[in-house]
């Protein structure tokens, strides 16, 4: 199971809680969803640190205001796929990006996940999103200049806690969120790697 972002949530939720179909688990980008408690644990300062760094989220829970921002500049918050390597993010792929969430009804369609996707007895440290472990190996990818997040030793680190195998993080230089498009072949090689083993079986 291999996710990014909101397939990151969804990798680590069905690894947890279908341990017998999952042999393997490979999260881009976000940590284990039960890291935010976590956090929350240690006191004010950091727990203010990783809500700060997911301050969108929150703009997004407002009805209709985030999706008259977001078309007024034209989508721009989608350019920001060119931001580190823009040789690889081409200007007609994130133009392609555009015409997309151009379309009726697409732009709230996105919105709409970050909307459920934390309720506030979640965002205040109250309840967790995912209490279970992962019982199978686990990788973690991480782009070393990701703008989310608190600190790293926190964060992505934290994981570890929320994983009952092996669990291998890794960091990746000159990458952001957008870790698997920063760096695709470094990338490709930390999952090929990693799931070396299965090959042979």
């Amino acid at each position: 199971m291999a996710g990014h972002d909101a397939g990151a949530f969804v990798a680590w939720a069905f690894a947890a809680n279908h341990p017998n179909a999952t042999m393997r688990q490979i999260s881009c980008a976000n940590p284990h969803p039960g890291v935010l408690q976590k956090v929350a644990d240690h006191g004010y300062a950091e727990h203010a640190a990783a809500v700060r760094s997911m301050f969108y989220i929150f703009f997004y829970h407002i009805r209709d205001v985030p999706e008259r921002f977001l078309r007024r500049y034209d989508y721009s918050f989608l350019d920001d796929l060119r931001r580190i390597n823009p040789d690889l993010v081409t200007a007609e792929d994130v133009a392609e990006y555009k015409r997309a969430i151009a379309k009726p009804g697409a732009l709230t369609a996105c919105l709409n996940y970050y909307r459920a996707l934390l309720p506030p007895e979640v965002i205040v440290g109250g309840k967790p999103l995912l209490t279970g472990k992962v019982r199978c190996p686990t990788l973690l990818i991480v782009g070393e200049d990701s703008p989310f997040g608190g600190p790293v030793a926190e964060w992505w680190n934290g994981s570890r806690e929320f994983v009952d195998g092996p669990f291998t993080l890794r960091l990746v230089p000159n990458a952001g969120h957008w870790v698997q498009i920063d760096q695709p072949e470094l990338v490709t090689q930390y999952m090929l790697e990693f799931l070396a083993d299965l090959q042979t079986q």
